[in-house]
């Protein structure tokens, strides 16, 4: 449509051309469009893998995603593009986290990458663990919490169990007791639904610690979660990746 795939050097104009053995077949990628209003940051950007094209980093808890004209605290987006600076950088982020919740998220570094890293996420084919600290003491060391989710109304950002809501499957298993009545859980999400593992341990009575819309306010405090794994098949060298927040894997 706009003259960027050739065939052995010519313009193709006519999407039915035949391509024949041994012929090269160039695309020419859009330019990315940038967005004036980021302002970029040079930070604490703790860096897990970076290659041609992709980036990962461990996100702090207080760090938003996502820049927001209503929010003016710290963004993820504004710290990556500083470290891009002064070279503009397309913010692609291809899982996203809470604000209070901390660990690893993946950015593309093009358009292709991201379109091809969003199939695998859309295929569940990125496994993402999480490390939760919740109030209770689960019965089973290895459970499965499977209940539809949908939000609470129209104005609210609260998420509630409902058969009325999208399918939503958390996996989760005991890593240890903590204290007389907290438990750290390592928590694996089969769907990605906003709020998803807060309102699901919520609604088997294990809901997050110092967590004020799942569970009870703790003065001074904000919920312990952390997306402290992740694993994908990297879109062009085809070999599996593996990121940790810990020395250990």
């Amino acid at each position: 449509k706009f003259g960027n795939v050739y065939v052995n050097d010519k313009v193709i104009k006519n999407i039915n051309d035949s391509v024949k053995t041994n012929d090269t077949v160039k695309i020419i990628l859009p330019k990315d469009k940038f967005n004036p209003f980021i302002t970029p940051i040079k930070g604490n950007l703790k860096i897990l893998y970076e290659d041609d094209y992709l980036l990962a980093v461990n996100k702090d808890i207080s760090v938003t995603t996502h820049s927001s004209k209503y929010n003016k605290t710290l963004s993820l987006e504004q710290l990556v593009c500083g470290y891009f600076n002064p070279k503009p950088f397309t913010f692609r982020a291809i899982n996203r986290l809470d604000k209070d919740t901390s660990g690893i998220i993946l950015i593309a570094k093009d358009e292709y990458t991201a379109s091809l890293l969003g199939e695998q996420m859309r295929a569940n084919k990125i496994q993402k663990k999480y490390k939760a600290l919740c109030v209770g003491i689960p019965k089973n060391k290895n459970f499965i919490i499977e209940k539809p989710i949908l939000r609470e109304n129209q104005n609210s950002i609260k998420r509630v169990c409902s058969l009325n809501g999208e399918n939503a499957k958390t996996e989760c298993r005991l890593i240890k007791a903590v204290g007389d009545n907290l438990s750290l859980l390592e928590v694996v999400l089969h769907t990605g639904k906003t709020h998803q593992i807060r309102v699901h341990l919520s609604s088997i009575g294990l809901p997050l610690y110092a967590d004020s819309l799942y569970g009870e306010k703790v003065e001074g405090k904000t919920y312990s979660l952390e997306a402290y794994k992740i694993s994908f098949t990297h879109p062009f060298t085809k070999k599996k990746i593996v990121l940790s927040t810990s020395k250990k894997v």
